[in-house]
């Protein structure tokens, strides 16, 4: 057998499809970007979606087009990507941008002092846009309020440096958006990155679409099941969800899979191998037949379509009980008081 090239190993991190979506969402970033430093007010962009509905990936595709670079005064970093911590603080959202510009004192410092070195490095690293991922974090899980003193601050930061403001995030993220007339006036109408519908004919359309884009680039390296004929569209839909993330993950493997066992021949057993292997399905909605197991029958039933919407769908794993809770505090207080375990039982 023919060795396979090394690229074929990247063949899906190389394959770049560009959906309406996709399409908008980079379109919208590049003005963003274009025009942050000469816009009168600071403009600010919210990207929305499920997770692995290609947030990032439109992200990543800006960043190509403004890579970080250095001229005589330093380093120039004209986008400065981080992720919002889970429950955030000023000073810690202060220093995680500070080290993401390269400040070798990042941790160092009062709250006041964070701040202070913060807009100056901005301005100095010639900073156009900031992008907060997982922006959902500033609307605490427990309670659903937000964290208002940081998106206050996120307020002013923006107002101090000129700089866009780009959030993405789950749709969670909306009441951050919403908190205020001021905060909600830096925004347009967010951008809402989809799962693409089976039974919507043009999100099907689209999502087959995307298939027969990563089947074109696959196909140079491997013989394999065409993706987006009407049998594997349907499966590849229902292991993914919809998702591209997801879509993208399972093909990865896949294509992992063949290369390590330097294979160019990929069949419907290592779709299910790899889809047992990328995907987590604990919670996932239990059904007759998997959708890489061969008598998987390829029917948009009511049973598959709710599999399939599912998919990569956040399901909370149940904590302990308010009792359970009350009986654990009731051991505890019992053992510092030297009681016996039979006794603390007793009591719950």
């Amino acid at each position: 057998m023919k060795a396979l090239p090394p690229e074929a190993k990247t063949v899906v991190e190389d394959t770049l499809i560009e959906h309406k979506a996709f399409v908008k969402a980079v379109k919208r970033l590049r003005q963003a970007f274009k025009y942050a430093h000469i816009s009168p007010e600071p403009i600010g962009l919210a990207l929305l979606g499920e997770s692995r509905s290609g947030k990032s990936r439109a992200v990543e595709e800006l960043e190509k087009d403004h890579p970080q670079t250095r001229n005589e005064e330093g380093a120039v970093v004209p986008i400065v990507r981080m992720v919002t911590p889970s429950n955030p603080a000023v000073g810690g959202m202060a220093s995680l941008m500070l080290k993401e510009l390269g400040d070798p004192d990042w941790a160092k410092g009062s709250v006041a002092q964070l701040q202070g070195r913060l807009i100056d490095m901005v301005k100095d690293c010639m900073v156009r846009m900031i992008v907060l991922e997982e922006f959902q974090h500033l609307v605490d899980s427990a309670t659903q309020n937000v964290f208002y003193n940081v998106a206050n601050w996120l307020k002013t930061l923006v107002e101090s440096t000129k700089v866009a403001l780009v959030v993405c995030g789950l749709e969670s993220s909306l009441p951050v958006l919403l908190q205020d007339e001021q905060f909600t006036g830096r925004f347009g109408a967010p951008l809402f990155m989809p799962r693409f519908d089976w039974e919507e004919d043009d999100q099907r359309e689209e999502f087959v679409a995307i298939l027969e884009g990563y089947n074109d680039a696959m196909a140079a390296y491997f013989k394999m099941p065409s993706l987006h004929g009407e049998d594997m569209s349907f499966r590849l839909w229902c292991a993914s969800g919809g998702l591209v993330g997801l879509l993208a993950k399972l093909l990865r493997q896949v294509v992992w899979n063949a290369c390590d066992a330097e294979r160019s021949v990929i069949k419907l057993s290592d779709f299910a191998a790899a889809d047992a292997e990328c995907t987590w399905r604990v919670y996932t909605k239990v059904v007759s037949k998997l959708p890489f197991e061969p008598e998987f029958v390829s029917e948009a039933t009511e049973e598959l379509l709710e599999f399939g919407r599912g998919v990569g769908v956040r399901i909370e794993i149940p904590d302990q009980t308010a009792e359970s809770r009350l009986s654990a505090r009731r051991r505890r207080a019992g053992a510092k008081r030297g009681e016996s375990l039979a006794q603390v039982l007793s009591a719950t």
